[in-house]
């Protein structure tokens, strides 16, 4: 159920500082609860790109 009311806000928009973590963002209204876990990912860096030479 959507709900356009502004009395639902839990924070202001035009005060970044208000803002809650994005755990309290989604537990205080959805009741779900994030948990923080390290993984490792893959990385792929390219430090240099050049365009090929003619043959």
């Amino acid at each position: 159920m959507k709900s356009n009311s502004r009395d639902e806000c839990l924070w202001s928009a035009n005060d970044p500082d208000s803002w809650p973590s994005i755990f309290t963002a989604v537990q205080e209204p959805l009741g779900l609860q994030l948990e923080a876990v390290h993984e490792s990912v893959p990385n792929l860096v390219i430090d240099h790109i050049a365009k090929p030479t003619e043959n």
